[in-house]
Order: C-alpha cells, then structure tokens, then sequence
C-alpha cells in the first residue's frame, strides 16, 4: 500500500474521488493501491523553552540557542497551563498506523514550503524511514491530482525549499523566545510579544502613525490659464508649484500683462495602456481589501476554500505568471467561463486566437504559478463572500488575456511671459481589457471622455481666455490601510535602482505568512481599526518606543534574513550557514534588549486608599508605593487600555470622563466612566450601548 498525506481533510476527499478510493474510517481513505489521511496544521511543532530546562527564562539564561531543537506534538492552552492537544495525538495515531502499513509515501501537504515543512516534522517525529515521493499539484480537479498522481517528484527534489522553511521557522522561535523573555525580565511589566516580522511590521504601522500626525502642511500655489478655441476650452498648468505666496501673485500678474500664449510644443500620438498581470495572493489581498473590505486573512481563508471546491488554482502563490504550458490550456479555460450565465456576456471583448501574454514568463513561477480559476461550474453552496472572491478572480483572468486598452494623447506646451506653461490630455480610442470591469480607477486623471481633443498647431499664438491661482497644501503620507500596509510589507527593503532578480526577494515574510503577521497585531492589541485605516494602540506605541532603535525593529534588517532564506531555497546558502549567522544575531537582539532600563513613573498623586503611598503608574497596572496596601489597578479593562489621562482622572477626582471601546464578554461595545467603589474596586457607571449598524 502506498500512504497519501493531504494537508487536510478537504483536500484528502479530492484526492480519494480521483483516485476511487472509498472512507474505510472517519480518519482516513482507502482503495487497492492508496491509504488516505491528511494532517490538520501543525500537529508537531518545535519544543518550548522547558523541554531544554528552562521552565522561565531569566535575564542571565538568556539567549536560549538551542544545539539541536526538539520536536513535540502541538501543544494548546489549559486552566492548567500547556497541555498537549488531544487532536493531534490522535491525528499523528492515523498517520502512524497508515506509515507502518505503507510500502510507501506520497506527500500530498500544501505545495509549499510550509507544506512541506509540516510533513517533514511528523516523518521526523514518527522516526519513520520509509521512502517518499511528492505530488505537486496547483488545483484539485481530478484531472490535475491523476496527472500530478503520474508525474511524482523525487523526495530530494525539494531538501532547500524545506531547508528554507526550517530555518524560517527555527528564527521565528530563536527571536520570539528570547526577545520577548529578555523584555520581560528587564521591564518587569509582563510578556509584551516580539517577533522576527511583527515587530518591524508593527514599526511600519508607528512610523507612519507618527509622521503622519506629526506632519505640518506647507501652503503652495498653482498657476493656470485657458485657451479657447471656439466654443471649447483647454487648461494648461504652470510646470513649476510655487512656494511663495507674494511669487505667486507677482507670476499672475505677469502673465495677466501678457495677455498671450505662444505653443511652442505640439505632439499628438497613440499610447498604450497594458493589461493587468494575473492575481498572486498579495495582489488578490490587496483588491479584496480595498473593493470588499476584507481582511487579508480573511481573504486568505475564503481563497482556500474556493480552492478546496476545486474552483482556483492554488492561491499561496507569490507569483503573477503562468509558464508556456500552462497558457496552452487558457483558450479552453476562456471557454468554460463563457459557459458560465455570469460571464457569457463578457465573450465579446476577448479574441482567443489572440490572447495577450503579458502573464507569460516561466522564470518567474516560484512554487506556483499565477491565481487562476479551474473553469468548473460554480458550485451550489458557494457562500456571498465566496462568490465575490471567485468573480473577483474570474474578471482578473479575463483582464489579464483581453487586448490592450489603446489611447491617443496630447501633449501641449506653451510659453507666455516666459513661464512654460503644460496641458496633456487622453482619449480612450479602444478600451480593450478595462472594458470588462469598466473600473473608475483605471483610468487616467487626464482622460477625456469621448469627444475629440482639443489640439493645437505648433509656433500658434492665442490670447489667453483665463486663468487663476489655486492654492494648496501639502498633505502627510496617509495612515496604513490594510491593503497599503500589505502592500509595503511587499516591497520593503526595496531601494531605487534594484536589480529585478534582487526585488522578487524582498519584502517581510511569504505571501502566505503576511496576513497572519497581521492578525497577529490585532490579536495582540498593539493596532486597531479606525474605519479602513490602521492604528497603533497605546500598547503598540509604548513597544515601539521602547525597541525603536533596536535591530528586532529595523525593517531592512528584517528583509535582509529573508533575502538570506530566499539564498537557502536556491541553494545559494547552506542551512547551518544561516543558522549559525542567525544565533549571532540572536545574542545581539537579546543583549540589545536586556541592556534597556525601565523607570515606572511615580507621581505625586495620594492613593485614595490608604492615604500614605504614592500612586506609580506601569505600563499594565498601576499600584501603591505602600507595600502593606495592596492597591492595584489593571490598566486593561473590558477589553479596553486606560491612558495615564485616564489614570490621573480616576485617582485626582475619583471618576473618569466617559471613555468609548469598552466590549462585555458578549462582544457588545459600550461607553461607560470608570469610578471606584467602597472597596477601591473599579465600576462602570451608566454604560450606555453602542447600537449595531
């Protein structure tokens, strides 16, 4: 018998109706040739600092470097602390049994490096040495899993790409136990979470949180005249923003004395405008976010169940290319999704024996190729958000292979008073692919609408019809949204003049991992959402203050070590090379951080309570300098962070002004003061409910 290992359960019933095999167990599958189970996540995962001796680390233990890191099965949460998760050992009895039983083993986890990753822990772990192949697919159609069932790699195929994702995730541990336990010690304020990627995404979110409310706005002026040319009017703006407001009105009046314009460049051409590359999951992230205002890690989880439906191709994917073999089958995908009522419609704007190949280039297919739909009929019990995510993907496909959108622009300039004068204007001659979506933001700011443009002939000197002097300001970058913080995370570390090859390497994280880096901030309440922006809380602020100038923040850093695992998956770096860099890097971050001193700061205020001790204010509680008095105040309250505003209002007046964000254990949202009562205990007073949208 011949083992399959699927990622999930899922993808083990496609697997098991390609192949004919029937449910011979609640756990597993099996036909004359194939057994069938699947793992659920992680279900063995790298050992806990006390599996080394080091129940809690204290300042002088640190940097805890493991020689050699141990396997355990996952563990999860208890009243009675860890404890190990009942699921995966019964998960890990299946796979065990059906490995025992098996000749051999076909690796059909997530096709990836952490598919790969999960699958090489559990054949460790099991001490299992039986031999195994891998099945690489990119879909779940039973046509994909037959071939992908006939054309199996070589188990040693993909040593680097698990290599790579060993280190990955050997680096996240090294950086997250070791910094968070070092801060921990030396601030005696509890464990505030740092890690490899969070901590520089989180100072992404600061930095900007703080330029931009720190921004001051410098006024600018614009000049403009219009020209006629009978009953139809044309703009032309000053080339230059001028800076000074008594320039600028010197400038207007030297232009209202000329009275004339003289056009001294007059070129009128065809342009292009080309159609967009296919999704990868951070294009498809960032799209989703901005049209539908899901999270990215919404997004990712509604792009896997498509997937597990059979209707996408695999979405962890960080490339937006097809290679030649694959744009082979395009013209009878097309077809399918014509066939399809939702998008027949859309036949008319596609030539297929004249597809655009944009997307094709096969030097840039990393583990998979662009996102592209299956072509098999919708499913009935596809879900609202499904459906929007699967159209979103369909219309993206359709873009990606119309024709080009074709254009003519006007470019006029024009001297008056000796200031150079510019107008350019475009007008959509064929729409081409942006026909499809017909999307606002697509077209130019200088587009027309479909009337002629208003051109002029070189060397033509007209009097000028108008013209005015705008003022304006400069603004701050704009907070982070979710799709432009995703977008960053992209392409940070990306400097002016980098080589191609360099900037496909860049970026904080996989595709796949950023989304949870995300998730990651919120759970840990160090952002929060203001609309679409994103926020530092006080919480985050307060981290990235006090870790600002140290490397676990430094954003080119971060990027570095993943330039560096990039180098491990191409064989261009040794496994034990980045490691041993990595554990030097890991002494640094933790004596950088075990180097920091932490005051709390002590007012004068009188605790109320005993009426003999000084009330000091930590970062998570404020309490008494009276030892025997025991007054002590946690600073998180329904969900909701106290500022020292809000400290200093409860322990002067004895109440605090009414504070919004408070949230009961229903998940109800409420406004409410906070007072003590006779106990010095902390009550909410008049709460009042935030009405549901």
């Amino acid at each position: 018998m011949i083992t399959i290992l699927a990622a999930d359960a899922a993808t083990a019933k496609a697997i098991a109706h390609a192949v004919g095999a029937y449910r011979r167990d609640p756990d597993y599958y099996e036909s004359d040739e194939y057994g069938i189970t699947w793992t659920a996540g992680r279900i063995v995962e790298l050992a806990p600092p006390s599996a080394y001796g080091y129940p809690r680390p204290t300042a002088e233990s640190l940097p805890l470097i493991p020689a050699s890191f141990k396997l355990i099965i996952r563990q999860q949460q208890s009243r009675r602390g860890l404890i190990t998760d009942p699921a995966a050992v019964r998960r890990l009895q299946i796979i065990d049994g059906l490995f025992s039983r098996s000749q051999s083993i076909v690796v059909a986890t997530e096709a990836s490096g952490e598919g790969e990753l999960l699958f090489r822990w559990i054949y460790t772990h099991l001490d299992c040495t039986k031999p195994f192949r891998r099945l690489w697919i990119s879909s779940l159609t039973d046509d994909a899993i037959r071939e992908g069932l006939k054309h199996q790699y070589d188990s040693h195929d993909f040593d680097a790409l698990y290599e790579a994702a060993d280190c990955r995730a050997k680096a996240d541990w090294l950086v997250s136990v070791n910094a968070s336990q070092a801060l921990a010690a030396v601030s005696g304020l509890g464990t505030n979470t740092l890690g490899r990627l969070l901590t520089p995404t989180l100072a992404m979110v600061c930095a900007r949180y703080r330029e931009n409310r720190e921004f001051t706005p410098a006024a600018c002026w614009q000049l403009g005249v219009t020209l006629r040319r009978g009953e139809r009017l044309r703009k032309f703006s000053y080339v230059e923003r001028i800076g000074r407001q008594k320039t600028a009105e010197e400038l207007y009046e030297r232009v209202s004395k000329c009275g004339q314009i003289r056009i001294t460049i007059a070129d009128r051409r065809k342009t292009y405008q080309a159609p967009p590359l296919l999704y990868d999951l951070p294009a498809l992230q960032k799209e989703c976010c901005h049209y539908l205002g899901y999270s990215s890690e919404k997004t990712l989880a509604v792009a896997l169940s498509l997937y597990e439906k059979q209707m996408i191709s695999c979405p962890c994917t960080g490339s937006r290319y097809i290679p030649e073999d694959v744009m082979a089958t395009i013209p009878s995908l097309l077809e399918r999704i014509f066939r399809q009522d939702e998008f027949a419609t859309l036949r008319t704007y596609i030539d297929p024996k004249r597809l655009s190949c944009r997307s094709i280039d096969g030097r840039k297919v990393t583990e998979h190729h662009a996102l592209l739909p299956t072509g098999q009929p919708p499913v009935e019990n596809l879900t609202e958000q499904e459906r929007q995510v699967y159209r979103m993907i369909v219309l993206r496909t359709l873009e990606a292979f119309a024709p080009r959108c074709e254009k003519e622009v006007s470019l006029i300039e024009a001297t008056a008073a000796g200031l150079v004068f510019r107008s350019r204007e475009l007008r959509v001659i064929k729409p081409g692919w942006r026909a499809i979506c017909n999307r606002a933001e697509d077209r130019d700011a200088e587009e027309t609408d479909t009337t002629p443009i208003l051109d002029f002939t070189r060397g033509d000197v007209f009097p000028i019809d108008g013209q005015n002097l705008g003022k304006s300001h400069t603004v701050p970058q704009p907070l982070y949204t979710e799709a432009t913080l995703l977008a960053a995370m992209e392409t940070a570390g990306m400097t002016k003049g980098m080589k191609p090859k360099a900037v496909e390497t860049c970026g904080l994280g996989t595709p796949a991992a950023r989304a949870a880096v995300i998730s990651g901030l919120f759970e840990r309440k160090l952002v929060e959402r203001s609309g679409e922006s994103i926020l530092p809380t006080e919480r985050g602020l307060y981290l990235y203050d006090t870790v600002r100038e140290l490397q676990i923040a430094d954003v080119a850093m971060a990027e570095n070590w993943e330039r560096a695992l990039a180098q491990v998956e191409r064989r261009e770096m040794p496994a034990e090379g980045f490691m041993q860099s990595f554990a030097i890097f890991t002494r640094q971050v933790t004596e950088e951080i075990a180097s920091l001193r932490f005051t709390p700061k002590n007012t004068t205020l009188v605790c109320p309570k005993c009426g003999v001790g000084r009330i000091i204010i930590r970062r998570r509680v404020v309490k008494c300098s009276n030892e025997r008095c025991g007054m002590i105040v946690v600073r998180t309250i329904a969900g909701k962070d106290l500022t020292d505003e809000h400290v200093e209002q409860l322990f002067t007046a004895g109440k605090t002004e009414r504070i919004a964000g408070f949230r009961n254990r229903a998940g109800r949202t409420f406004e409410a003061a906070l007072a003590f009562d006779e106990e010095y205990r902390l009550k909410c007073v008049q709460p009042v409910f935030v009405r549901k949208e």
